[in-house]
């Protein structure tokens, strides 16, 4: 009996040894799930930005989550830049002491760029030391955020204040991607006049050219406000070969500061012609759309082709011409008025896109510009016009062109290769300046497009009641 009882005493003492570490498992594996399961609810509200989830979260892990988060500081680091708030990114960075962090502070900057709280985030990753001149994924955030948002008006003030900061800090205003385009170059493609006047009053270089050769004043909209900034800009800055050695070199006999051979200095030489030449064409492309005619009686004396393009788009100088005057020196000199660029605009169709006058239009036609020529898309000059209405750029003057346009001979009902007319165009946009006009100068509000809808049925269907008022009357 007393056998019985002692071996008894060692079973359970030996199952009891067997039972500990299984217990011990047990409860590791369910603090590793409790901790999975805070991190997971912590990455959810972190990409949620519930901030008051993300303070719960991390007040009820306590010592062991804000362990496994610095475990993968990176991550976090990453996470928050790009999804949280100002309030989370400090949440998670100042209460894990995850900002010494320098190398994925850095990579988080440049992502940053693509949060909607960038505006806030970004100052803050600059306050904890990250570079704004880092590169990641071949991008520098300067670059990337005004990629993302330079044209677009409700991120307008975000983008200007982002910028000054980032310049403030340090950030190398003229860098580039991996097509070598600078947030100039972005700015002047997306049209945002703010922000080009701000990267141009820090310093911007508008002579920068990216892998196509292409420079700021390329993606500047001729005749625009953009483009007369790059144009004050350019006034005022030196030319390399007006009076001085190009890059600084040597001017006595036998000089060599590139250590070049003959061959290789005469192709030199060459190339800073080329530079050169592509300098004028940049300021006589400037000097157009500004107005400024001294300038381009400057350079169309030293024997610059006024039919010149400076890009592959082919729009000539006559294209951009600010004024009568600016135009009559380029016919002068040689400009074809009847000249298409690569989309088939003529510079009667450029000027129908934007604010102008009837004398530089008639001097146009006069001078042989075609008010029949169709572009790529089907449009004439007159049918190109619905935009000074539709975009409020200049309804006035598209009033006054249509006008002149029917008068010399266009016809109203002109359409584009799917058979809309300025009349479908009013319908689409229920606008009632242009559906009137069109009215008057006698459009019919019942033809079809080749798919069979009059103007008349658009503004029905639409319930674009303004033109429908207007066509009342037909």
């Amino acid at each position: 009996m007393k056998t019985n009882l002692i071996s008894r005493k060692v079973y359970f003492v030996k199952l009891s040894y067997a039972i500990l570490p299984l217990m011990l498992l047990l409860l590791c594996i369910s603090a590793n799930s409790v901790a999975s399961d805070l991190e997971k609810n912590l990455n959810d509200a972190i990409t949620n930005n519930r901030a008051a989830e993300v303070a719960r979260v991390l007040k009820s892990g306590g010592a062991k989550l804000k362990e496994a988060i610095r475990n993968n500081a990176a991550h976090y680091i990453r996470q928050v830049s790009r999804y949280g708030t100002a309030e989370i990114v400090r949440q998670v960075l100042e209460g894990c002491a995850l900002t010494g962090e320098k190398q994925a502070l850095n990579h988080a900057l440049v992502e940053a760029a693509d949060n909607n709280s960038f505006a806030e985030v970004v100052p803050l990753l600059l306050v904890y030391g990250a570079d704004p001149n880092h590169e990641y994924n071949m991008n520098y955030v300067l670059n990337r955020v005004v990629m993302l948002y330079s044209g677009k008006p409700d991120k307008s003030e975000q983008l200007l204040t982002t910028v000054r900061v980032l310049l403030d800090r340090g950030a190398y205003i003229d860098s580039f991607d991996d097509s070598m385009e600078t947030p100039l170059m972005t700015a002047c493609r997306n049209n945002d006049l703010p922000v080009v006047k701000l990267l141009i009053s820090r310093g911007a270089n508008p002579g920068l050219q990216n892998k196509d050769t292409k420079s700021a004043m390329s993606y500047a909209p001729a005749g625009s406000a953009v483009a007369n900034e790059l144009a004050r800009k350019s006034t005022n800055a030196k030319v390399a070969g007006k009076g001085e050695p190009a890059l600084g070199l040597p001017t006595s006999p036998g000089a060599n500061l590139f250590n070049m051979s003959a061959d290789e200095l005469d192709q030199h030489t060459q190339n800073l012609s080329f530079d050169n030449y592509m300098n004028d064409l940049m300021q006589l492309s400037a000097a157009v759309s500004s107005g400024d005619a001294d300038t381009v009686k400057e350079l169309l004396g030293k024997g610059l082709d006024a039919d010149s393009v400076v890009d592959d788009s082919g729009i000539t100088m006559l294209m951009q011409a600010a004024n009568l005057e600016i135009a009559e020196l380029l016919l002068a000199a040689g400009a074809d008025a009847g000249r298409a660029d690569a989309k088939g605009w003529t510079a009667l169709h450029h000027l129908a896109t934007r604010e102008a006058d009837e004398k530089l239009a008639i001097r146009l036609i006069r001078a042989g510009a075609d008010i029949h020529h169709r572009n790529n898309d089907g449009e004439t000059p007159l049918r190109a016009t619905g935009l000074l209405f539709t975009e409020n750029i200049a309804p006035a003057w598209g009033s006054a062109l249509i006008t002149l346009l029917v008068n010399e001979g266009a016809d109203i009902d002109t359409s584009d290769k799917q058979g809309h007319t300025l009349l479908h165009q009013a319908a689409f946009n229920d606008n009632e300046a242009l559906a009137k006009i069109c009215i008057a100068r006698g459009g019919n509000p019942d033809i079809k497009t080749k798919a069979g809808k009059t103007p008349r049925q658009i503004a029905r269907e639409l319930k674009s009641k303004n033109c429908l008022k207007a066509f009342s009357s037909r």
